[in-house]
């Protein structure tokens, strides 16, 4: 096991090509590469996290609260999962969680504004 994550899965996660994209993309945008790399490789670390991310208006610090989150914040912002150009102007987000989603967004350019909706009471 690397942390919670088995040699399988690492292993795996090596032949994926949306994986190579986010590790560009990790090293372009976390100003504390090795530490967020490795908090995403192993989902270990202490939390709450508060992580620093580059983005297009700025480096952004939002509060994450498991590795989960760390998860969610690399597939937002490191593997491109909600690509979105610098343009976006108005964003609905349905089942916005803690809001990472929406933080990407936001953080695509200054004129841009999201609706959000969080359907399970205990987000």
């Amino acid at each position: 096991m690397l942390g919670n994550r088995s040699i399988k899965q690492v292993l795996k996660a090596i032949t994926g090509k949306q994986h190579y994209i986010a590790l560009f993309n990790m090293a372009k945008n976390y100003p504390d590469f090795l530490n967020n790399t490795i908090r995403y490789l192993t989902t270990t670390g202490f939390y709450p996290y508060d992580i620093e991310i580059r983005t297009p208006t700025g480096i952004v610090k939002p509060k994450i609260y498991s590795s989960h989150d760390m998860l969610t914040v690399n597939e937002i912002f490191c593997r491109l999962d909600y690509k979105a150009d610098k343009n976006i102007n108005i964003v609905v987000d349905l089942g916005s969680n803690i809001g990472i989603s929406a933080l990407y967004f936001l953080s695509r350019n200054n004129e841009s504004r999201c609706y959000l909706y969080e359907p399970d009471k205990k987000m």
